[in-house]
Formats: structure tokens, sequence, C-alpha cells
């Protein structure tokens, strides 16, 4: 544990931009690299201050994750005059949700640290992005809902670049991209836009153990935003689904969801601060937001072919085989995909003793839904009764099955195949074009469960 975060500095040239931060006297610095930004000609074309506010964004949002070492003051160093009111309010509602899952853990209830050092009273104007040659910046992490979102968008007939990212804790910064890179063969976007993050030292070594707090949804929103304008995107596009919204357990009179970052209330808070305080023609949305993943596993039918380049796992890539995500996205491929697809991901059927718990969790039998980016139990539940008509069988699921409450499926599939309106995030001309495929594709996602 430490008693300050200080924002040290901020440094561009070419195309790294380094993150500065000392940790009770431990020094650290977080170097974001990009593939295709120039920082100086950004300042050319943008201006120093605008570049500089950004920055700062960054330095402060990179550091929510040190506040898994609770310490008790952030001081804004030499870098208060970017902290406005609507910035504070942004960074600390963000710190809190994001942080609810590790006061959960660390049992803190009401956790938060002060901020100290000067403020600016006055926010400042946005500035209008210059138009590129494409609309969309698609951010792809290489699953399967990266898959369907960039499906999705090429069938809308929309332009659109990728923007991919390595972190120092999912393994190497290489092998993370060609993953990624699989993915974005399949369905090919019009530009490839990469960023690499090097920690000096590794700041997992400077946690010294303790669990960093996940920010890394929002992190990368401020992260791509050199890309946007570098590039004249006027769209910030996520592929994040309707499962992200629900909270795995209620605690200490707050909701915990692992998934915070992901949630429709993330996505319009962060819309419009974007718009608001940096970007004026800048839209942020989730192009899946109005589905479940009933309706998104059925659209990866079509994409069958190119289901095996996905990946999702967070412990060891692309799947370990052993944790509550590989679990998810398992029970989910094996109800929705041919068995050959799934057959050439996973060495075996997963609902065996080593993961029994894990789907006993995800099927809300016991404790609460896994801290980890998965469906909620109903989602699970239906997913798991398709399993079962399709012929999972074996000890271990009839102990799981046999342990399950009685479910209504009829208002079960109801409502894993509604496909609501989209946030008011999503321009007009791209829900008009995407609302069709999404309710078509829940119309032949049903006739698929009606079969069975």
């Amino acid at each position: 544990m430490i008693e300050r975060i200080t924002l040290a500095g901020f440094e561009r040239r070419g195309d790294v931009l380094r993150l500065g931060y000392d940790l009770d006297g431990v020094s650290l610095v977080r170097t974001l690299r990009y593939s295709d930004v120039d920082f100086d000609d950004l300042a050319a074309r943008y201006g120093r201050e605008l570049l500089d506010r950004v920055s700062f964004h960054l330095l402060a949002m990179e550091a929510i994750p040190f506040l898994g070492l609770a310490p008790s003051e952030l001081d804004l160093g030499d870098h208060g005059r970017f902290c406005t009111p609507a910035f504070e309010a942004l960074w600390r509602t963000v710190a809190r949700n994001v942080g609810a899952e590790w006061r959960y853990r660390t049992d803190r209830p009401g956790y938060e640290p002060r901020i100290t050092g000067t403020r600016s009273a006055a926010s400042a104007r946005p500035v209008v992005v210059a138009a590129g040659a494409n609309e969309a910046l698609a951010f792809c992490g290489g699953g399967k809902d990266s898959l369907v979102a960039l499906d999705l968008l090429e069938r809308a007939g929309m332009r659109f670049g990728s923007f991919a990212y390595s972190q120092p804790e999912y393994g190497c910064a290489e092998t993370q991209h060609r993953l990624i890179g699989e993915v974005l063969d399949e369905v090919p976007p019009a530009a490839r836009h990469r960023m690499f993050v090097d920690d000096v030292p590794d700041r997992r070594e400077v946690a010294g153990g303790a669990p960093l707090i996940c920010a890394e949804t929002p992190i990368s929103l401020f992260a791509a935003l050199p890309v946007v304008l570098q590039h004249g995107y006027r769209m910030m596009v996520f592929g994040h689904e309707r499962g992200a919204d629900s909270a795995n357990i209620e605690w200490a009179g707050e909701q915990v969801n692992h998934q915070w970052g992901k949630s429709a209330d993330a996505e319009l808070l962060l819309d419009r601060y974007v718009r608001e305080e940096l970007l004026a023609n800048v839209a942020t949305f989730s192009i899946l937001k109005p589905l479940h993943d009933a309706v998104i596993f059925g659209l990866l039918r079509a994409r069958a072919a190119a289901v095996p380049r996905t990946h999702s796992c967070n412990v060891r890539k692309p799947w370990c085989e052993r944790c509550p995500k590989c679990s998810y996205v398992w029970l989910g491929l094996r109800a929705y995909l041919p068995e050959p697809v799934v057959a050439s991901m996973f060495a075996r059927d997963l609902l065996d003793s080593e993961n029994e718990r894990h789907f006993r969790q995800l099927l809300g039998i016991e404790s609460h839904r896994p801290f980890e980016c998965v469906g909620d139990a109903g989602e699970s539940r239906l997913a798991f009764e398709l399993c079962l008509r399709r012929g999972l069988a074996g000890p271990v699921v009839d102990r799981v099955r046999a342990a399950l409450p009685p479910a209504d499926f009829s208002a079960l599939l109801e409502r894993s195949l509604h496909v609501a309106e989209p946030q008011p995030t999503m321009p007009p001309h791209v829900r008009a074009r995407v609302l069709p495929l999404m309710q078509e594709a829940a119309r032949t996602t049903r006739r698929f469960i009606e079969e069975l």
C-alpha cells in the first residue's frame, strides 16, 4: 500500500507518448507507442494546448489502476490547470465504478482518494476534427464481439479503420497483435492502427502482488484520441453487448459490475464528455449494445469459418481452458456453432470437474457471476439448455443440471432475442443501416433455437 500517487508528467516525441508517475518515491514511466501517429504533426495542426489536454487525460486515467494500492492521495503535480470540474467529476465516476470490484474484494466500502493540487475553474472549448477518409474507428480485441462488430460495420457499408493495442499484462505484444490481426484478416478494415504499451519498471512489480484496478475500456478510449485526430475519424465504435450492463453482485449499497466500463451508463458518460470537452464532432458508441449474447452468437453462425481465429482468454492466449471466460465462451459456441468449429478451438469439452465451479457460478447456482467479461445467468441458462438439446452429456453435466432451479424458457427466449433500441449515442445513419441486420439475425437465431 502507498500514501500518494503523483502525476509526474508527460512527454511526446514522434509516435511516442510517455506518462510518468511517482508512487511514494518510486518512479514509473508508461510508454504508449503508436503505429501511425505523428505528435509533431498534430501539434502543428491542432496546437500544443489540445495535445497537452489529451495527454493529461491519459496520464490521469492511467493512474486509476494504481488505486488498487489504496493511496490516500492523488497529487495532480503541475497539471492542475487541466483538471476542470467536468474532468474531476468524470475521473471520480470512472474510478468509483471500475473500482467497485476491488473494494468488494478488499472490504473497503466508501474508499476514495482525495485529489490535491490546483484546479481549473472552467472547461476549454472542444475542437472540431477534420474529416478523414474513413468515418469509423472500430476497437478490436480479437474476440467474438469484435468479429461481430466488424461484420456489422462491413455489411452496413461503413468505411472503417481498426484500433488494436497490447498490454504487458497479456504477454508478448507481438503475439497479441498477431492474434488480433488474424481476426482483422477475416473482415479487413480500410486502415489498421496499433498501439504498444510498455512499463518501466513493470507496474505489476511496483504493485508487489497487490491487485490493480481494471479501467481498460475507459482508458482505451482516451488512448485512441491521437489516432482519431491524426486520421480524421468521427466515430469510435466498440463491441460491448447488453450483458455488460448488469451487475455481478450488490454489496454495501452499490452495484458491483466487473464490466462497468463497457456498460451503457459508461458509454453515455464518455460520449458526452468527449463531445463537450475535447472533440466536438466525434461520437462514441457500442454497435452491439442492443443485443444479448444469444443474437451475437447467432450472428457468429454466418461467420463460422472465421470464429476459430478469435480469442478471449485473459489468462493465457488464445485459451487456457480453465477460467470462467473460457468456460463461458465455450458454452456459447457449443450451443450455437457447429461442433467441428468448437472442436478446432478447444481440445475438450470444458464442462468437467475442473471447471464445474465456474459453470455453477455462470448458471446462477452458487455465489455470484464470476468477475470476468461473461454474460448473465439468463444467457448462460439458455446456452446450457441448447447444449443439452444438442447432446452434451456426462456426470458433471448431470450434477449441474440437477442443481438448476426451474426456469421459464419462453420468457428467457424472448428476453435473449429482443433487439433493444440503440443508444442515443449511435448516429442515426448508422442506426438505420445496422438495426435491420440485427433484427434479421434475431429472427434467424429464433428459428435455429426452435428447431432444437
